[in-house]
């Protein structure tokens, strides 16, 4: 895989800014950064879970599904010879090979249990068609956008999704978290999409993949936040979501899940408006009700439902192996734009660590960026980063895209540092 900015010599850096010079390359630190990289374990795909001695193999392969096969060898078992077939002219029995091997053909989930539909208030919602009994799987399904974490990778992604993903995607429920005015919005459509109607994943929620990612879903981001609520969600490896009755549900009742808001209702209603801008009607706010965190239980029961329950269920939106293929490519190369924005903070964070340790009490008293009319955090990224991922554009990511992606970068950056160095990254920094 390509990579950039090495720390060692006269790098690409070092030559942009000549006199800013990294003495101690033990200070390099590599961070996480919200938009740069979310650090994730980048494990095979494959959950093993031993038992005495016989071995349960759950396949987590990202992409398109083979047939599985149950392996049947057993030195007892013998195939079935038909002697009499050669006699009688009839067709031969398969062969052996053919008969030690049991064929698993994947079904593919079906979404009869619900609706999607508005309700009174301008929203949509995820209603009940039929009664569905407690522990029923109402919904299994994948995501919309796979192109990592990054958001380079979901542009890219996004970008070549066919029409009708596209227009799913593209739902009438947008929040903009930028602060500033509509005519100077520093956000693209997708990251207002983002905000309103993507599921965080953790390991509470995840089975395999521990990363905290976020994916958005065509049915099921049709679903509410209740704080008292009748369904549960967890996530595999493959970022499929399965919601899962907590409770008996009734027919034209609302499907609901919890965002991740409990205890008092002052408390939830404060902790919701905050993260995600709106505020919550339903019967425990309207009532006053305390909500306790039991909802985990359940979430760690889904997830062991979810691993040994029809693990070859095939989820709703199921990649082709077309499009597969197109996922793995715009993730590997969203992982080369994340290697080259880790080593670019890496190397500001030894240059600030550096200025710091001289005892220059602002980024702005330094004699290589008096000079400059805008923010040093910010010429550093375009200079550097920016000219990186325009040169290495494999899927025509727009100037506007790109311009408000560093944006977002460098309010990471800034923060980052000023968060190790109060005072150093005051304004225009």
């Amino acid at each position: 895989m390509p990579s950039s900015n090495k720390l060692t010599g006269a790098d690409r850096l070092s030559q942009l800014f000549e006199n800013i010079v990294v003495t101690n390359h033990n200070d390099i630190r590599s961070i996480n950064s919200t938009f740069g990289a979310i650090r994730r374990d980048l494990e095979g795909g494959n959950v093993a879970n031993g038992r005495d001695n016989e071995k349960i193999i759950l396949s987590q392969d990202r992409g398109y599904r083979k047939p599985v096969t149950r392996s049947m060898d057993n030195p007892k078992f013998e195939p079935f010879k038909d002697d009499d077939s050669e006699k009688s002219g009839l067709p031969l029995p398969a062969p052996t090979k053919a008969l030690q091997k049991k064929i698993i053909t994947p079904e593919s989930f079906s979404p009869h249990l619900f609706e999607i539909r508005p309700k009174t208030n301008s929203q949509v919602g995820m209603f009940a068609t039929q009664a569905i009994p407690k522990e029923t799987e109402i919904l299994r399904e994948a995501p919309l956008i796979l192109g990592g974490p990054t958001w380079p990778g979901r542009e890219a992604a996004y970008n070549k999704l066919s029409r009708r993903k596209k227009v799913a995607v593209d739902s009438p429920s947008s929040l903009c978290i930028c602060g500033k005015k509509p005519e100077l919005c520093l956000e693209t459509p997708l990251m207002k999409h983002w905000a309103v109607n993507s599921f965080e994943m953790n390991p509470l929620v995840q089975v395999g993949n521990t990363a905290n990612d976020n994916c958005i879903y065509d049915k099921a981001s049709g679903t509410n936040h209740a704080c008292k609520t009748n369904c549960s969600r967890a996530f595999n490896s493959e970022h499929s979501i399965s919601i899962r009755a907590m409770r008996d549900i009734r027919k034209g009742e609302e499907i609901t899940h919890n965002y991740g808001a409990y205890g008092t209702a002052s408390f939830r209603a404060g902790n919701i408006a905050e993260r995600w801008k709106f505020i919550c009607t339903c019967n425990a706010c309207i009532k006053g009700e305390y909500v306790p965190e039991t909802g985990y239980e359940e979430y760690q029961h889904n997830k062991i439902l979810f691993c040994f329950q029809f693990p070859h269920l095939v989820p709703l939106g199921a990649e082709t192996a077309e499009e597969a293929a197109i996922s793995q490519d715009i993730m590997e190369w969203a992982e080369m734009i994340e290697k080259d924005i880790l080593e670019a903070e890496a190397y500001w964070y030894a240059h600030t660590d550096g200025m710091v340790s001289r005892r220059i009490t602002r980024l702005r008293f330094t004699r290589e960026w008096t000079v400059i009319n805008e923010s040093p955090t910010r010429n550093f990224l375009v200079n550097g980063h920016e000219r990186f991922l325009k040169e290495n554009n494999k899927f025509n990511l727009s100037e506007n895209v790109i311009e408000l992606y560093i944006w977002r970068a460098t309010k990471a950056l800034r923060a980052e540092v000023n968060r190790c160095h109060p005072m150093f990254m005051r304004k225009h920094s």
